[in-house]
């Protein structure tokens, strides 16, 4: 059983704490969080000891260590984990610029590190399907994507530090990234981005728009912060379509897999899971039999990181990006 402290009691942290429950060899055995109200409170929830620091683990104690802090401290975090455990998993994004995630890089290399980024599209059902039948070729040839992620403003971070893009990166780290990951998964690095971002009346970025553009085929992504209070329920909604040129397919994270052919459109039901717990319990899988987690691993999602920066970049310069 892999003993798991996870870094970070906030709403990710709690999310991860949850999904453990559906892994079958590992179980939570402490929290840390400097807010002792919300670790004591998580802890609670979760049947484990709360921590102020992560000085105060005890490496003989701890298999993996689970980092769901804010993104301007996953590099930090790392750094003081790796004197702790060789075992990590750090939520997405990894790092906010191209030095971080080469000192992580540096890090993996010095220390020997099994260090996974926790890009849950990765994971998830639906999308893990629609990229089967894209590589089985069933669809063709793709020439369309179109993802879109959309949902209210966050207000349910500690001092709302998802606003503040000197934390957060803003909609293109923190929320554009998972469908800008799953592209770059499916398709590789395209040849070229462009990107947009509007900005609500306080200075807050309310939506982005980007296209990759790769030789015959575009993907279009749409994310937003900045839907009405009452959309969706206030939950976040998600969709992928994909074209090919003999078939298309639309999923959403409301649960529908639909591919449309020749004959018509074929509703495809899938046995359905918790994304979250199917990433964690593959980290899990590959610390109990020391592997690297090559489906998620730094180098695996260096190349949407890259992508992520040209984009955030292009917004800002109001220009077409080329990738080398």
């Amino acid at each position: 059983m892999q003993r798991v402290a996870i870094v970070g009691c906030g709403a990710m942290g709690r999310r991860h704490g949850q999904a453990y429950a559906a892994v079958k060899n590992a179980a939570v055995s402490a929290v840390v969080d400097t807010n002792r109200e919300k670790g004591e409170a998580l802890a609670k929830e979760l049947g484990c000891r709360w921590l102020g620091s992560m000085e105060e683990l005890n490496p003989r104690e701890i298999d993996f260590i689970d980092i769901c802090l804010p993104t301007n401290l996953h590099v930090p975090a790392i750094r003081q984990a790796s004197g702790i455990t060789r075992n990590i998993v750090c939520e997405k994004p990894l790092a906010l610029s191209a030095d971080g995630v080469e000192e992580v890089r540096g890090l993996i290399r010095e220390k020997g590190l099994r260090l996974m980024v926790a890009q849950v599209l990765r994971f998830w059902d639906c999308y893990v399907r629609a990229r089967e039948l894209v590589q089985s070729g069933a669809l063709g040839k793709v020439n369309s994507i179109v993802c879109t992620r959309r949902q209210k403003r966050p207000a349910w971070s500690s001092g709302n530090w998802l606003s503040n893009v000197s934390l957060s990166g803003g909609l293109a780290y923190d929320l554009l990234i998972h469908d800008v990951d799953y592209v770059v998964w499916l398709l590789g690095k395209p040849r070229s981005v462009l990107g947009d971002i509007v900005y609500a009346e306080d200075g807050v970025p309310a939506h982005i728009k980007a296209q990759l553009r790769y030789d015959g085929c575009t993907a279009d992504l749409f994310g937003s912060w900045g839907m009405p209070a009452g959309f969706a329920g206030g939950a976040l909604r998600a969709s992928l379509e994909i074209i090919g040129q003999k078939e298309m397919l639309f999923c959403d994270n409301g649960g529908a897999f639909t591919v449309t052919d020749g004959t018509g459109e074929h509703q495809e039901s899938l046995p359905g899971c918790d994304a979250y717990a199917a990433e964690l319990q593959y980290f899990a899988d590959c610390c109990e039999q020391g592997r690297m987690p090559d489906r998620s691993s730094v180098d695996a999602v260096a190349g949407s990181l890259e992508v992520t920066r040209l984009i955030d970049r292009s917004a800002a310069e109001h220009r077409l990006i080329g990738l080398d």
